[in-house]
């Protein structure tokens, strides 16, 4: 297992040097570039052990590589699509942070501002909050998706659609610890 997650490094590090080079005709992606990709993809299925992996790339002259492997259901037995949905978890708070530093840097909003200049008053959620404290991870804040309800309420009725702050009002906690108001 260390040995692929090595040469899977290498790959990765090998894509990335290489990436600049590779011009794609606004048709595709190129061959070569193609193949690298999708036997990676395959490889990381493997070593992950996961039923299925799905990725995509645009590339600057908007050429787009996007690929799925693996199965969607044992039930009928169906592979899976670059159109299936996956939740994708955690990855969500780097995706964010970068959509907000990018607000940031426009000037749309301040890392110092108050939460409750850009949402509505919700219980639990200290108005003094600054976004900053959000990225840093230093807001103190409950995360819902740890409340011993919250698991079981959305794998119950997996057709259900939650709106974001649903999902908070009905599995928000008080604080676990008070904002840091350390400034760097």
């Amino acid at each position: 297992m260390k040995l692929k997650m090595k040469n899977i490094s290498v790959r990765l590090v090998l894509f990335l040097i290489w990436f600049p080079l590779f011009k794609s005709n606004g048709q595709g992606v190129p061959f070569p570039l193609d193949s690298m990709l999708s036997k990676s993809l395959d490889s990381m299925q493997v070593v992950l052990n996961v039923k299925s992996l799905s990725a995509a790339m645009q590339f600057p002259d908007t050429a787009v590589w996007a690929r799925a492997t693996g199965i969607s259901s044992l039930v009928p037995l169906d592979s899976v699509t670059t159109d299936d949905v996956y939740l994708i978890g955690s990855i969500t708070k780097t995706i964010t942070a970068a959509c907000v530093m990018q607000l940031a840097e426009q000037g749309i909003l301040n890392l110092d501002d108050s939460l409750y200049q850009w949402i509505d008053t919700i219980q639990y959620i200290n108005p003094n909050i600054t976004i900053r404290q959000l990225l840093r991870h230093e807001s103190g804040l409950y995360d819902v998706l740890s409340n011993p309800a919250c698991q079981p309420a959305l794998l119950g009725d997996q057709d259900s659609i939650w709106d974001p702050i649903d999902l908070i009002q009905t599995f928000i906690a008080p604080q676990q610890f008070n904002p840091s108001m350390v400034v760097f």
